[in-house]
């Protein structure tokens, strides 16, 4: 049986270059949508987080009305903002921000002290009128 090394050398190239040039997409958080009325406006609350760039939006009816990224070492971010006349909050505790600034041991330790303090969940308290309206929880959708 006769093999030509060029042609597999060809082949074992473009094999090596279709799988480094197909990269998985950035990862990404998101909470499902609640729903609630206020002073007669119904409001559904969403949020997208992405992973890579630590940036965080938080959507009213679709439109993003608040967004910020976590600093380094900071799992916490509060954002305000007016909403069709209406004081919008959202107080978010991302666990996840602390963990993956720690590599190794830091991160086990990041965890430890988290769950002794009753969070390590990503999520986002929305507040209307300075009144708990929402309580939004980010899951992974991709990795």
């Amino acid at each position: 049986m006769y093999r030509n090394p060029a042609l597999i050398s060809v082949a074992a190239l473009a094999i090596v270059l279709t799988s480094c040039a197909t990269k998985p997409p950035p990862p990404v958080k998101e909470a499902n949508p609640k729903t609630g009325t206020y002073e007669e406006k119904t409001l559904t609350f969403g949020g997208r987080y992405l992973v890579d760039k630590k940036a965080l939006t938080i959507t009213v009816n679709g439109d993003a009305v608040l967004a910020g990224s976590f600093p380094i070492f900071t799992p916490k971010l509060n954002l305000k903002t007016k909403y069709e006349g209406l004081n919008i909050e959202a107080d978010c505790y991302f666990g996840s921000v602390l963990t993956s600034s720690l590599p190794g041991p830091g991160s086990i330790i990041a965890g430890i002290a988290q769950g002794q303090e009753g969070v390590s969940a990503d999520a986002c308290e929305i507040f209307v009128q300075g009144v708990t309206a929402n309580k939004l929880y980010f899951q992974l959708v991709n990795s």
